[in-house]
């Protein structure tokens, strides 16, 4: 397991670290920062190849369509898996039929007309990969159910690490779950696609999403507390009670029960850390998702 540093903002969404300038990010744009596995180290990395110094345009495959299919079996998803992986050296504006050989997986003739600009907004002669590699290198964008990944990866976590992450949040678009990941929503959108997707397929047990989900700073405290947000001193009750009368269409709420019904497992009864910290495994869990929902819905 990876160090437990941020991973993916939107309706469309993806993860995104502290040190990611997120909020540069149009809000149409999926992309999040991913958090690597095990088992997707095990069964994706393959050696990557470096263009020579002067080569041009970086043509680094990371796309190997059947090891896609295998994790689009594995993780039962239905529909196809549609993935773009940017190379260094295109601008923004560069419709995807004009990327080198290799680089689109499954995309309809009408998604080859796109752009990281047509998704993602900005100016057309950005360079593509810069303006990814904002949200960290990957995403999904659930309005055309497209995978944008980096070739060169960056916070130490491989491209297809990243994809694997991202066929996560396409499952669960599938399952009918809601993937806006705009505000407090990627905490439960985040939460739900490690707890119910990741650790199962890696049979691991990752517990928390970032370092900074096991506290809320003074200033998200006090913008709560304006907003008539209060208790966060208890963040998984303060979340249930917000809930119950900020979610109109459900959504949020649906998310946080599949949580719930993942927690209700054995397997989080256990007994972590010691004196004053010591609480079962799904109490931490419980009060991580709660902190990272009031933390995003009140940055800093």
């Amino acid at each position: 397991m990876h160090a437990q540093e941020p991973a993916r903002q939107s309706d469309h969404e993806t993860r995104r670290s502290p040190r990611t300038r997120a909020a540069a990010l149009p809000p149409g744009l999926a992309l999040q920062r991913t958090v690597g596995n095990t088992a997707a180290v095990e069964m994706l990395e393959r050696e990557r190849r470096r263009p020579a110094a002067g080569a041009g345009l970086a043509v680094q495959r990371v796309i190997d369509p059947a090891v896609i299919q295998g994790e689009q079996e594995a993780q039962g998803i239905a529909g196809p898996v549609k993935i773009v992986e940017v190379p260094d050296g295109v601008t923004a504006g560069t419709p995807f039929r004009a990327y080198p050989a290799g680089h689109c997986l499954n995309l309809t003739d009408a998604d080859l007309n796109l752009s990281v600009q047509a998704l993602n907004g900005g100016q057309a002669d950005e360079m593509a990969a810069d303006a990814v590699a904002l949200a960290g290198g990957g995403g999904y964008l659930s309005e055309h159910r497209i995978i944008l990944v980096n070739s060169r990866p960056e916070g130490g976590f491989t491209a297809l690490q990243t994809i694997q992450h991202e066929m996560g949040h396409l499952l669960q678009h599938e399952q009918g779950f809601s993937v806006d990941m705009s505000g407090g929503r990627r905490a439960l959108v985040e939460y739900h696609n490690m707890l119910v997707n990741e650790n199962p397929r890696t049979g691991g047990m990752r517990t928390e999403y970032t370092s900074a989900d096991n506290s809320i700073v003074s200033a998200v405290r006090d913008r709560a507390t304006a907003a008539g947000v209060t208790g966060l001193n208890q963040p998984w009750k303060a979340l249930v009670a917000y809930l119950e009368t900020n979610d109109q269409d459900g959504s949020q709420r649906r998310l946080l029960e599949a949580i719930e019904q993942e927690l209700a497992k054995d397997d989080y009864s256990e007994i972590e850390g010691r004196g004053l910290n010591k609480a079962q495994r799904r109490t931490k869990i419980r009060d991580r998702i709660g902190r990272m929902y009031f933390n995003n819905l009140f940055p800093q």
